[in-house]
């Protein structure tokens, strides 16, 4: 069995390789340097680069006159949709990491009430969490339409989901509370206007079933609010002032 987690290990060596390495480089990468756990054989390495090639995931530069024993540089076929977006999602994971120690430091500073450049930090923040979560939102709309494979489509949707999780826990310190009123507002709007409606008289009449359903999306909403939003909102101001 050859974990998911070894395919990805030996695609994202052979993209920062940038076309030098080649099928013995990623045999020893795969036998010396990986997690133990996510260790396979020789053979095992050269069935999974075949594999790739088929699928055409990788693309191997056999050179001019493919001399037996020459050494065949390995390529991300870039074409490739899968790839492409793997890749972008890698891009996107090595920034988000570089992020991690900037956003740690504001928190400290909210925390210890430096506020010199608060206005300044919370741009930069809310600027990362609305652009990131809107790009990965788009990736997972490009996977639907551009990904046919199921297995490779349900590898790119975990990462997306959690880089997602990530970039929530990164930002959540930071503006939770602002989300969860803004959250609250929203929805209590969206209450307001399929109230508008459902309480017509004429309306209960010619389209019940539709009524039924607008009065159960409310209860659900108004359940999420009290339920969930309003025990987020005691729990993030209990972390700000665990002594209150």
């Amino acid at each position: 069995m050859v974990f998911q987690e070894t395919r990805d290990l030996i695609l994202n060596y052979i993209t920062e390789r940038k076309g030098k390495a080649t099928k013995n480089d990623v045999i020893r990468y795969v036998e010396n340097d990986v997690p133990e756990k996510f260790r396979i054989s020789k053979e095992t390495t050269r069935k999974e680069l075949d594999l790739m090639e088929r699928t055409e995931k990788i693309t191997v530069m056999r050179g001019n006159g493919d001399r037996k024993g020459q050494s065949h540089k390995l390529l991300i076929n870039d074409k490739d949709s899968y790839n492409r977006i793997y890749q972008k999602l890698s891009e996107i994971e090595n920034f988000m990491s570089k992020m991690e120690s900037a956003i740690n430091e504001f928190r400290d500073e909210k925390i210890t009430k430096d506020d010199t450049w608060l206005d300044q930090d919370t741009t930069i923040v809310t600027s990362y969490d609305d652009s990131f979560t809107l790009i990965l939102r788009v990736l997972l709309l490009v996977i639907s339409d551009a990904v046919y494979d199921e297995k490779d489509s349900q590898i790119l949707y975990n990462k997306v989901v959690r880089l997602m999780l990530s970039l929530n826990k990164q930002c959540r310190f930071y503006h939770v509370e602002g989300d969860i009123e803004a959250a609250q507002t929203d929805l209590l709007n969206i209450i307001r206007d399929l109230e508008k409606f459902v309480l017509i008289p004429e309306y209960i009449k010619d389209k019940p079933s539709n009524s039924s359903l607008s009065k159960e999306m409310i209860s659900n909403i108004e359940d999420f609010i009290r339920n969930f939003l309003q025990i987020e909102a005691e729990l993030y101001k209990k972390t700000i002032n665990p002594n209150d």
